[in-house]
């Protein structure tokens, strides 16, 4: 099975304010995956999204509340895919360490990998 990698991508710059860390630790937190597969390309505004300037202490507070959410409607879309592979509702399902399983079940669930595999490569 390939390897689960999370590309996040926007147009803001790192200026000493570890944003990259940020930004990975954030959607870390969100998707339940280990950080080494997560990749954050900074400064790719014809890629990623636009991002305001960058300014020290300005920057993290903007582009990071925009990378949760992403994160978040990422993890929505994955839960939903698995949902119809597994068979039941998006609402009975855990993602946790890169492995989505059914609530109260002891059915091993389905790797992440396995349910992006299924869905190609995705851009949100």
């Amino acid at each position: 099975m390939r390897k689960l990698n999370i590309d996040v991508i926007t147009g803001t710059q790192d200026i000493g304010a570890s944003t990259r860390t940020l930004i990975a630790q954030v959607t870390v937190e969100e998707l339940g995956i280990a950080i080494d597969r997560i990749e954050v390309r900074l400064g790719d505004a014809a890629t990623g999204s636009l991002a305001p300037v960058s300014q020290g202490s300005f920057t993290v507070p903007t582009v990071a509340p925009a990378a949760r959410t992403a994160a978040r409607n990422l993890r929505s879309q994955v839960l939903h895919s698995a949902a119809l592979l597994l068979n039941t509702g998006a609402d009975r399902l855990v993602l946790e360490k890169g492995r989505i399983s059914i609530i109260d079940s002891d059915e091993p669930g389905i790797d992440i990998a396995a349910v992006t595999a299924a869905l190609g490569p995705h851009t949100l």
